[in-house]
């Protein structure tokens, strides 16, 4: 039975992930601030944006587990034209999607490294190619497929493998927060999606399993978006 790590579990795409995985055979760890009800696996409660509280609680799963594989997937999203947009917002954004990325992973490598094997799917987003008033978001998470693509040359050597999954438009609590169904901006977008609907959460679960998979073995530094045809 593998183990995997999803951080940002007890929400959203992370919960949902977390209960593909478990459904597959997976020991599911959760790392997030709450814990949900009924989490079907282990879970650790830590503030992704606390770098002590993160490393000690990371050292406290290391101690009690062996850990295959790794999901980076907490991270939070606004909505703001470059004149709104605060240094304070934006460093706080940063350090969740891309510093607890960064924290996560350096905590797991070693172990991986040791066994001589490892998975690491990074969460990005359609973002990262580019949208209006989500300048910072997607500027964290072009760090992110950076990441990835650097660290799936660094690793590779040691037979652990790095991907990336790039959700569109997901119908998740974060999308509709940032973009309520009644406003003319959401349809606009919706409508250049070439689906023409939003994403489901699983088909974004789906799509980490497969990176977390035998089948995704010779599959390292690659994105995959899960975006309905929005990148072409």
């Amino acid at each position: 039975m593998p183990t995997t790590i999803v951080t940002g579990a007890s929400r959203g795409i992370g919960t949902v992930i977390c209960d593909y995985l478990a459904r597959r055979g997976h020991h599911v760890i959760g790392l997030a601030r709450g814990r949900p009800e009924g989490f079907a696996g282990s879970f650790y409660a830590a503030d992704l944006t606390d770098e002590a509280e993160t490393a000690d609680t990371l050292a406290r799963i290391l101690a009690e587990h062996e850990v295959d594989n790794l999901v980076n997937n907490a991270g939070k999203a606004d909505r703001k034209a470059i004149e709104d947009i605060s240094l304070a917002g934006a460093r706080d954004m940063m350090e969740l999607n891309v510093m607890a990325t960064i924290q996560c992973t350096q905590a797991v490598v070693a172990g991986m490294k040791r066994r001589g094997a490892g998975r690491i799917v990074n969460m990005a987003s359609r973002a990262l190619l580019g949208r209006e008033r989500t300048a910072v978001y997607a500027a964290s998470k072009a760090a992110v497929e950076a990441l990835t693509r650097s660290w799936a040359l660094e690793l590779g050597g040691h037979g652990i493998t790095v991907n990336a999954v790039a959700p569109g438009v997901i119908d998740s609590a974060m999308f509709r927060q940032n973009n309520p169904a009644d406003s003319p901006e959401t349809a606009k977008l919706l409508d250049r999606i070439p689906l023409h609907r939003t994403g489901q959460p699983a088909e974004v679960a789906a799509a980490v399993a497969y990176f977390l998979s035998p089948d995704a073995g010779y599959t390292t530094g690659q994105t995959l978006f899960v975006c309905g045809g929005w990148s072409v």
